[in-house]
């Protein structure tokens, strides 16, 4: 069975690997980006890639150990005869990737299980580990096949005590990465230009929709509020750290323009008016790229992401709806929404943006 090391070490490279292309290949422009996502799927979550310091680089590690360990627990348990068969190995090399995907995001979000609940919880390890199968189908068989074609015969029975060192591996590694993930992402992060501190005044005693926003003049070919339909998009988390996209897709006849940033106010579970500090620029799980034009013909969209660190704890008031437009001074849309937002508290919110970073 010695043709396990190579096709287990290509399988983790393989793993890894293009778990970082995918993240790499991110700023390119639109097109590129989606035809990038279909080639390279994520192998990690998002938030391991941007563990601060040398975290990142530590968590990728850690988790090819692991994907190494359980790989080579599952070809032995799929190739008990001793043959080298392409198809259970396929099958073994795509497997490990959604326990390797898995883990690492259980690692991430199960501290925060708490105050997330255990339904959130789960549906984020399940949305992380779902791009594992991808990568199984589009590059599980080349490890497959470098292990079929060994034609290695030798009975697996004697050799069965072989199995510990990979038991132990991916056992130990697993506990590590369960241990050491955590800390590593809850690390803070120093803004560059911290926003001076606010007092913060009582809530108001009504809605957002009573209070309308201060009008400004639009610029010629800016997106209009009856052009565009606004929606809130999956939110992800990471140990203490929230993000939630914010899409405007344009709906109307002719092309229209973003011209920086959208306005967003939130009212908590009870209708009432909340006093949230929104900060324009980058958060732990979203990067800011700066206010600029971003052109949307018909049917085009793009995205801005709100970003914050958990706040609301038991008993504690929630954000229950959150108000958007396009840009300030328009109408402001009212989407629901479920957010661990408090009363003074405060949120990052990214300029608008094409999906993958183009402008």
């Amino acid at each position: 069975m010695k043709a396990l090391v190579p096709a287990v070490l290509t399988a983790a490279v393989l793993w890894v690997g293009i778990g970082a292309l995918s993240i790499a290949a991110r700023p390119l422009p639109r097109t590129p980006s989606v035809l990038a996502g279909l080639v390279l799927p994520t192998t990690l979550p998002n938030a391991a890639w941007f563990a601060p310091g040398g975290g990142a680089l530590g968590l990728a590690l850690l988790a090819g150990a692991l994907y190494a360990g359980v790989l080579a627990l599952l070809l032995r348990l799929v190739l008990r005869d001793g043959e080298h068969r392409f198809v259970p190995a396929w099958f073994a090399v795509l497997v490990a990737g959604f326990i390797g995907t898995g883990a690492v995001a259980a690692a991430l979000v199960l501290p925060e299980v708490g105050s997330s609940g255990a339904g959130y919880t789960a549906s984020s390890i399940v949305q992380n580990a779902a791009p594992a199968g991808l990568w199984g189908l589009l590059y599980g068989w080349l490890p497959a096949l470098l292990l079929a074609r060994s034609r290695s015969t030798a009975p697996v029975d004697r050799r069965g005590a072989r199995i510990l060192p990979a038991a132990v591996l991916a056992v130990a590694a697993g506990a590590v990465l369960l241990l050491v993930a955590a800390p590593l992402v809850r690390q803070p992060v120093t803004p560059e230009a911290p926003p001076a501190a606010t007092p913060s005044p009582a809530p108001t005693a009504y809605g957002w929709d009573r209070i309308a926003p201060s009008p400004v003049a639009s610029p010629a070919g800016t997106c209009a509020p009856s052009d565009v339909t606004l929606s809130l998009g999956t939110g992800d988390a990471a140990t203490g750290h929230r993000a939630l996209p914010v899409s405007v897709t344009n709906t109307g006849d002719a092309a229209c323009v973003l011209d920086g940033y959208p306005d967003v106010v939130f009212d908590d579970a009870a209708g009432n008016a909340m006093d949230v500090l929104v900060v324009q620029g980058g958060s732990f799980m979203a990067q800011d790229a700066g206010a600029r034009r971003v052109r949307l013909a018909p049917g085009d969209a793009a995205v801005a992401t709100l970003g914050w660190n958990a706040q609301s704890a038991a008993g504690e008031q929630r954000a229950g709806r959150v108000y958007v437009s396009v840009r300030q001074g328009d109408p402001r849309i009212a989407l629901p929404a479920d957010l661990d937002v408090k009363d003074g508290g405060s949120v990052s919110l990214t300029a608008w943006a094409r999906p993958g970073g183009a402008g």
